[in-house]
């Protein structure tokens, strides 16, 4: 009968296969997770484990890093590294996304706000035929909101 052993990981029971040699990978059906039971560890001659705190021995690490990516042994699955990965540029592109919605929709009110201020410096303009004045404070209701708005778009591009 197989004796079944707690995975390190995630803690669910998993089966040993009988008549398991000594340094044989236990793979865990619910996180794929790969480990020697702490039965089959094999023992160096200084009587010390040549396992890794993972489980795996020094010289299977090498031999697995010079075979490539890691694959299940039924085949199916890649690499949870490279699962990791890709979610990790998924998430990226879709924060790449939302900063380049944000941006535009910066850009329209800036031009909305754009407008209407030139519109409100085209009518002070009017005015000042009947007020002195109101020319300055045209050329500053326009100058300003210009220098601010150049100022974040410059801002927003480097951020």
């Amino acid at each position: 009968m197989p004796a079944t052993v707690p995975c390190p990981t995630c803690k669910t029971p998993t089966k040993v296969p009988a008549g398991a040699e000594p340094g044989t990978t236990v793979a865990c059906p619910s996180c794929d997770e790969q480990f020697v039971p702490k039965h089959l560890k094999t023992k160096s001659k200084a009587g010390t484990s040549n396992l890794d705190d993972d489980g795996e021995s020094s010289d299977a690490r090498n031999a697995e890093a010079e075979a490539g990516p890691r694959e299940r042994e039924d085949g199916y699955g890649k690499d949870l590294r490279k699962r990791k990965r890709r979610r990790g540029r998924e998430s990226e592109s879709r924060s790449n996304q939302v900063e380049r919605s944000f941006s535009s929709l910066l850009g329209w009110i800036g031009v909305s706000i754009f407008v209407v201020f030139i519109l409100v410096g085209m009518l002070l303009t009017s005015l000042r035929t009947q007020v002195p004045t109101a020319g300055l404070s045209c050329l500053g209701i326009v100058v300003i909101p210009l220098v601010v708005a150049a100022w974040l778009g410059r801002l927003l591009e480097h951020r």
